[in-house]
């Protein structure tokens, strides 16, 4: 429980540092993190396909490609790029945590999680319980 709660504040964390980060290549790297993270909530959770589909496109594929983005931006641009190197987004953190919170109360008002009925098995006394997301 307490690896949970750990995972969803560094997730926030990470999330917002993403966004708000100084420089561009510490968001590129803060990304990469932020994918292995997820990953590990992923597995957390018992999916093992999305965790290691995070991990391979979340944090490999998406981090190698913006680093390599990253690098063609100094070589053709190098001087532009020392004078530009700073983010000084002002918009960037608000816009993160508004679209957060819309997010979250879309989830929270459309996805209910609704248990079914117990259904007992042919000819003996096992009982199954599943629940599934129904969205309005």
């Amino acid at each position: 429980m307490l690896l949970d709660a750990l995972l969803a504040i560094a997730l926030v964390v990470l999330a917002f540092q993403v966004a708000a980060g100084r420089t561009l290549f510490l968001g590129i790297v803060v990304f990469v993190v932020f994918g292995v993270v997820m990953a590990l909530a992923w597995a957390r959770l018992g999916a093992p396909d999305l965790a290691l589909a995070e991990a391979a496109i979340g944090a490999g594929m998406t981090g190698a490609l913006l680093m390599l983005g990253y690098r063609r931006l100094l070589e053709r641009k190098p001087e532009k790029m020392r004078r530009a190197h700073k983010r000084d987004s002002r918009l960037a953190a608000p816009l993160a945590v508004l679209v957060s919170c819309l997010v979250a109360s879309w989830a929270g008002r459309h996805c209910n999680c609704r248990p079914e009925p117990a259904a007992q098995g042919r000819g003996s006394s096992t009982r199954w319980m599943r629940s599934r997301w129904e969205i309005r």
